[in-house]
């Protein structure tokens, strides 16, 4: 049996709405109204409860604690956002609960499913260098700061305004189960945002987050100077197996056609030029990758050090070439 359903029985924790007593003086007409409509909605929101309608019951309930508060109730409004995977406000109103509990009982309960719902939102901790920074996240008044905002997990619009201007706007993601830090600057300059990374809640024990590793940013010359390399490479292969074919041939004729002799030492030439080609293009293309990865700021791309395209070319028997690779 899940946790949610063990304590569907907070629902009737406030049947009876015993009210705080009322400070002397106050006129007894507001206070019975109050009462009376506590216990309205409160009744109201046990049938819509009761139904499965439970966004319609949140509201009911919290309308019956505006009236007359009762922290009890609270526990009824988080159990009715709890039931509509309304998470983020579950947490909330299961803290404002937790604060000061009223039923020893289900305390324990309460907060094991408290504990389980960390894991299904993310937060927000918006702190704000400038005075008197307001706070708004995805368009919403959150007050003045610093705010704690529990929040689905996903990317979230932030922005601080001073004096009801707009200084600071920027998108931060809150993961499931991690607590992010955002210190804003909000300042006229308009520097951003001081980085921070994502945390684990502490309560947890989890550790930061590293930041995501900037991505390799090979330029386009090192792809350029690549595909020549493999290009000449091919060619050169193919080159060289014509000139050992020509030689066998050669051989066979018992060293006597001149028309294959010619056209053996054409494509041994042909075999040497881009073996020269390849090697320039390679030495290049390693060049630019040097370049690219240590001094532009990129990172090696993964992998065992020392593969890639590799080629060796020496002398052979017959016309003279040997051709030996691995790309």
């Amino acid at each position: 049996m899940s946790m949610c359903t063990r304590i569907i029985g907070l629902v009737v924790l406030a049947t009876l709405l015993g009210a705080p007593a009322q400070a002397e003086g106050q006129a007894a007409p507001d206070a019975e109204q109050g009462k009376k409509t506590a216990a309205d909605e409160f009744a109201k929101g046990k049938q819509l409860f009761a139904a499965g309608e439970y966004d319609e019951a949140a509201v009911a309930f919290t309308k019956a604690y505006e009236a007359a508060p009762h922290q009890a109730v609270l526990a009824n409004i988080a159990l009715c956002y709890d039931k509509a995977g309304r998470f983020p406000e579950a947490v909330i109103a299961y803290r404002r609960y937790i604060a000061d509990p009223v039923q020893k009982g289900k305390n324990a309960e309460i907060r094991q499913r408290l504990q389980e719902l960390k894991n299904e939102v993310g937060e927000l901790d918006i702190e704000c260098l400038a005075a008197g920074c307001s706070i708004r996240l995805d368009g919403v008044e959150r007050g003045p700061a610093p705010v704690n905002a529990v929040v689905e997990p996903g990317s979230h619009r932030i922005e601080a305004s001073v004096d009801g201007e707009i200084r600071e706007s920027i998108m931060e993601r809150a993961d499931a189960g991690t607590v992010v830090r955002v210190r804003l600057r909000a300042d006229k300059a308009g520097d951003g945002p001081t980085p921070v990374a994502p945390d684990a809640p502490a309560a947890e024990g989890g550790a930061a987050e590293e930041p995501a590793a900037r991505e390799a940013s090979l330029g386009v010359p090192f792809w350029v100077a690549s595909s020549v390399t493999v290009a000449a490479g091919a060619t050169t292969v193919a080159f060289g197996v014509l000139t050992i074919r020509a030689r066998d041939d050669y051989e066979a004729s018992g060293y006597t056609d001149a028309d294959i002799k010619e056209k053996g030492e054409r494509d041994r030439l042909i075999t040497n030029v881009m073996i020269g080609i390849t090697a320039a293009a390679a030495v290049t293309a390693a060049a630019f990758a040097i370049h690219d990865v240590f001094f532009a700021g990129g990172e090696e791309p993964a992998g065992d050090e020392g593969e890639g395209p590799e080629a060796a070319f020496g002398p052979g028997p017959g016309l003279g070439l040997a051709v030996v690779g691995a790309f």
